[in-house]
């Protein structure tokens, strides 16, 4: 705990996420002559214009009549300033901001407000020796704070209820109702950043349910995996379990995988360190991500082939993309399965590398059905030109993509960024929720530069607000459920979280031990009113509406 001056416990902390977890898709066009070798980009307010970061601005997409076009994910409810400016596609253009020129004036938007919430604003329960806790918070939009105390739940336990507004962030710091701020790290000037509605905050530590007593660190298991795929070696694969792992027996977690594992973990390989270990811990902690389990794959002195998709030949080899793949699905994810509490839901599934390691994570996500995030970075599409035509004459992907490369890394892997993003767009893929691209302005082909923008990879990919949050169910208890007729079949109708799933049961004797399943369904939303119908034999029958976690270890009726 530390003595702050008041002013300095206003200062946000530092993070890419979304200004709210409901989206709407919106449409941009601009009517303008960029001119040869020029592009549209439009920036605004919105983490998902880039927060006034113009390197981070959205491109638009030329069309005939010089309409640039695009469609992106703003937060719903909320008002956003947006404005266009032209700037070169080149790199050098990109990393000198004072080389864009803004072509018309603020314009605001403001998407549909998102449905009532099924709960009233943001819960954060806190453990503290102080005796008068309070929390200082910050009204989303505003340079409103204000200094709420907190209610006792139980010696050294303390909740605040209902705060602010559901499904935004906000920013928040401790005190004891006087001038000692409890910041993370004890760090003066930074503060907590609430993403989920119901929060637990113990010893500096983010949790989206009640930790338990002991909570174990982070920790890694080796092993060595035999290859069964033709001109595939064994190598070697560590996995990191995250905070809790041995004490939430009951939990099942998100996985990542990363090529090139050598360079994963600190200290890392010949190359550097992603430094995914700290970084995964240190937001894990801070509440802007999912727990995951993160698993890193080695490669070999054949990655030359075995990152490269079949049908692209380089030094008169063909790549071995389709046999690494088959390694990776038949060999290394059923022992991970096998051995570790790993949800099986394609989209808890997240898969991530760099330059070669880029191209056969897009290869891999594509042409296979186990991954339903991929982490796309400085790609190396040079090598592979059927597999870009490939991909241009595909469907629109089933995933959420993050695509990154750095202004530094040379024509060979510039040359490739903006035409790969294009091709997303016009799959019908919108910008800020399906997929994401990001420059880094002076970053090179290193692992040093993959490092700088994992962050924002892993906030877009599996940021805290995507999994259940047993917290709130906890919290609120199960939500009040009612009955209804549609069309002569009886439907309970539930107020629903994602991340949950709902399981309509029902019997025709109270005596009866046993509740039939009758229907299950999850919403996509943060939150819904779910239908859920009894599809059976009309028939007198009781209801109850069985509520699981999606993967978690609690269920509430």
């Amino acid at each position: 705990m530390r003595h702050l001056p008041r002013l300095a416990a206003f200062l946000l902390v530092a993070s890419a996420c979304a200004d709210s977890v409901w989206l709407e898709d919106v449409p941009f066009a601009v009517t303008h002559d960029a001119g040869p070798g020029n592009a549209v980009f439009v920036a605004g307010s919105a983490p998902q214009l880039g927060a006034w970061d113009t390197a981070r601005a959205v491109k638009l997409e030329w069309s005939a009549g010089n309409i640039w076009r695009g469609t992106i994910a703003l937060p719903r409810g909320v008002a956003t300033t947006w404005r266009p400016f032209v700037r070169g596609e080149s790199a050098a253009a990109t990393a000198a901001p004072t080389t864009l020129t803004w072509i018309s004036s603020d314009a605001i938007i403001t998407p549909s407000a998102p449905p009532p919430a099924p709960h009233r604003g943001k819960t954060i329960y806190y453990v503290t020796g102080w005796t008068k806790p309070h929390i200082l918070w910050n009204r989303p939009g505003t340079s409103e704070w204000i200094n709420t105390p907190l209610t006792p739940v139980r010696p050294g336990l303390f909740v605040l209820d209902g705060i602010g507004t559901p499904g935004r962030p906000h920013t928040f710091v401790p005190n004891d109702g006087g001038t000692l701020y409890d910041n993370p790290g004890g760090a003066e000037g930074i503060n907590y950043l609430a993403r989920a509605d119901a929060i637990w905050l113990r010893d500096g530590q983010l949790y989206d349910d009640e930790p338990p007593a002991s909570v174990s660190v982070p920790r890694f298991v080796e092993t060595t995996i035999t290859s069964s795929s033709a001109g595939i070696p064994s190598r070697r694969v560590r996995v990191l379990l995250p905070r809790g792992y041995d004490q939430n027996t009951a939990k099942r977690y998100p996985v990542i995988y990363f090529h090139d594992g050598q360079n994963v973990f600190d200290p890392g390989g010949t190359f550097g360190s992603w430094s995914v270990d700290a970084i995964v811990t240190r937001d894990t902690a801070a509440g802007l991500l999912r727990e995951m389990i993160v698993v890193a794959v080695d490669n070999t002195d054949a990655r030359l082939t075995e990152y490269r998709p079949p049908g692209d030949i380089f030094q008169s080899a063909n790549g071995l993309g389709d046999r690494y793949r088959d390694f990776l699905v038949n060999n290394v994810k059923p022992w991970v399965d096998a051995n570790f509490r790993v949800s099986p839901r394609r989209e808890d599934h997240a898969l991530v590398g760099s330059s070669l390691g880029g191209l056969i994570t897009h290869y891999i996500g594509l042409t296979s059905d186990v991954f339903g995030l991929l982490g796309v970075c400085s790609p190396s599409y040079w090598i592979a030109p059927n597999f870009r035509d490939a991909v241009a004459a595909g469907p629109k992907p089933d995933r959420r993509i993050w695509l990154d490369w750095g202004t530094a890394e040379g024509s060979s892997m510039w040359d490739y960024g903006w035409p790969a993003a294009r091709v997303l767009a016009d799959q019908g893929l919108v910008h800020g929720r399906d997929w994401q691209v990001m420059v880094g302005v002076g970053d090179a082909h290193n692992e040093a530069a993959w490092k700088r923008r994992l962050p924002d990879l892993l906030r877009f990919l599996l940021p805290a607000t995507d999994g259940p949050n047993p917290l709130l169910l906890a919290h609120h208890g199960a939500p009040s459920a009612r009955l209804a007729w549609q069309a002569g079949t009886a439907t309970v109708q539930v107020p629903a979280w994602r991340g949950f799933r709902y399981e309509l049961r029902g019997k025709s004797n109270l005596g009866d031990p046993v509740w039939n399943p009758l229907t299950n369904r999850t919403t996509a939303d943060p939150w819904s009113m779910l239908d859920l119908p009894d599809i059976t034999p009309a028939a007198a029958k009781f209801y109850r509406v069985h509520i699981e976690p999606n993967q978690t270890r609690q269920a509430t009726d």
